[in-house]
């Protein structure tokens, strides 16, 4: 969808605060399909600037930012994080994180278990509110 804009760059602030494990939100998203998308919607435009954005857990924010640029770099993912990053996330606290909400895989590992599923309803909703508010007449995008 973002091609048929045509656009001649794009800007993405990439905000963890959609992913599982969030305090504040109910997205459920994987990090994995926060790079995917992410990705996808670079490769819409020759030229893109990618941003850090929000997120309430420490360990899901440093991780996705962390594989975001891996991704963008083209490294490879590893299936274990080296000890001293693993000794970094073990050491972070948080607030609105309880310490038995502490997630294994989130001192251990980069990349999320996908979490395979559908798109629920009211994020299906707004999205295809979207598409047909770009489709009406008279409707200019700049």
């Amino acid at each position: 969808m973002a091609r048929r804009f045509n656009p001649e760059g794009v800007v993405l602030t990439c905000g963890a605060d959609c992913l599982r494990g969030d305090p504040l939100s109910s997205m459920d998203l994987s990090n994995g399909a926060l790079w995917r998308a992410t990705l996808a919607l670079a490769d819409a435009a020759p030229a893109a600037v990618v941003l850090g954005g929000g997120g309430y857990n420490p360990w899901t924010v440093a991780r996705a930012w962390a594989g975001l640029w891996g991704c963008i770099s083209g490294r490879a993912i590893p299936d274990v994080l080296p000890e001293a990053a693993r000794t970094l996330l073990r050491g972070l606290s948080c607030e609105l994180v309880d310490a038995e909400d502490i997630r294994p895989e989130w001192t251990e590992r980069l990349s999320d278990v996908s979490n395979p599923g559908g798109v629920r309803d009211e994020v299906l909703a707004l999205a295809l509110g979207a598409q047909d508010a770009d489709r009406r007449p008279g409707k200019n995008i700049d």
